[in-house]
């Protein structure tokens, strides 16, 4: 009997929601975790310990979407420890002889990961994946200075699930336990047992803050990053001679009052991949593009924001024109050929949307364009 107890009490202070009933993909976070332990062949029963409040909305989602393994939600604690030693207790009803602890906030805990810690329990008391620390990490001071740096090969990041024999729980929840203790393999160590180590995976994080939203693996098992682009101009003047320029193309038109052609659809593309790698392009780069040495061609800013998706690639990009004029419909199909050209997305995975909005904004008035952008890429790494 393998039972696992999945952890689901956080408060989400640093995520600014409740991040345990934050929908993403379509699911509430809880479930996604709940769904990769009821779809794992080896889990026989699954206990979920959460807030007060909270607990009668998961038994809800645990009929809605099908978790028959779940037995029961049980209160928490007051820390991450105690909510896990309520949770033990109930599962200790069920026999097991072997119990995982898992995090409610990683979703994306895998089959491979969980085999391998459920595996790995044969031959320890106590197994936890892990994954190879990818940065330098530097011991420093109260003052902030560098005391030391570990041999970064002899370090490892420790993810969840993270399972305990029957025989090393009882200890590591009873005599030996400690509420301040970080994690559920520092218990097994006060409880003298080995803890073994197996593989995590990358894709294995804990959701935490908003940053970490940016980057969630897919169905497909890839990783994905988001990133959102705006940009908007007004029209120049009636005597400005300059061609209107939007997603590359030229359009008949009023022009962009703008130190470049105004392309705010490029624009707002480009500002949508330093939303994925970080890096300030428009700001920083095209400037200087533009105003030192002349260059007014968006397309050009573009191709320098691609440079920095080194361990990306674009897969798709969608977005949204808001304008009174000029009509943008007949133009969608000549913008979305050069814009695959630009950046070697499918042309079928490029969505351009145009919209008046009503006229309730400067743009949908005729004052201006305005363009809202998300681009999706896949990390190659």
């Amino acid at each position: 009997m393998v039972v696992a107890i999945i952890a689901a009490g956080g408060s989400g202070t640093r995520m600014g929601c409740d991040k345990q009933l934050m929908d993403l993909a379509g699911k509430p976070v809880v479930v996604m975790s709940m769904e990769a332990f009821q779809n794992n062949s080896n889990i026989d029963a699954i206990v979920i310990t959460t807030a007060a409040e909270r607990i009668e909305q998961i038994k809800d989602f645990g009929e809605q979407y099908g978790i028959t393994k779940l037995k029961a939600v049980v209160q928490g604690g007051a820390s991450r420890q105690e909510s896990v030693r309520n949770g033990y207790l109930e599962a200790v009803k069920y026999n097991p002889d072997k119990i995982l602890v898992h995090d409610g906030a990683r979703p994306f805990v895998t089959d491979k990961v969980i085999n391998g810690v459920i595996t790995g329990l044969n031959k320890a008391g106590a197994v936890i994946p892990a994954v190879p620390v990818k940065d330098t990490i530097k011991v420093v001071d109260k003052d902030g200075f560098i005391v030391s740096t570990p041999d970064r090969s002899t370090l490892r990041a420790a993810q969840t699930p993270q399972g305990l024999t029957a025989e090393v729980a009882a200890l590591a929840y009873g005599p030996c336990f400690d509420a301040t203790a970080t994690d559920d393999a520092a218990l097994a160590e006060r409880a003298g047992a080995k803890v073994l180590v197996t593989d995590g995976d990358y894709s294995n994080i804990k959701l935490t803050t908003p940053e970490d939203l940016r980057v969630f693996p897919g169905a497909d098992g890839n990783i994905y990053c988001c990133g959102f682009g705006q940009d908007s101009h007004r029209f120049a003047a009636d005597d400005v001679n300059k061609p209107l320029v939007l997603g590359g193309v030229e359009i008949p038109g009023q022009a962009m009052e703008a130190n470049s052609d105004g392309d705010v659809v490029l624009h707002s593309i480009t500002n949508a991949i330093s939303g994925i790698t970080g890096v300030n392009i428009l700001g920083k780069i095209a400037d200087k593009l533009c105003l030192e040495q002349g260059i007014l061609d968006s397309a050009v800013y573009l191709k320098e924001g691609l440079k920095y998706l080194t361990m990306a690639e674009l897969v798709s990009i969608s977005m949204s024109i808001e304008c009174l004029r000029p009509k943008i419909t007949p133009h969608i199909p000549a913008m979305k050929q050069r814009i695959s050209e630009l950046t070697g997305v499918p042309v079928e995975r490029i969505g351009i949307q145009a919209t008046t909005g009503e006229g309730l904004t400067d743009c949908g008035r005729g004052l201006g364009i305005e363009v809202l952008v998300v681009a999706t890429a896949r990390l190659l790494c």
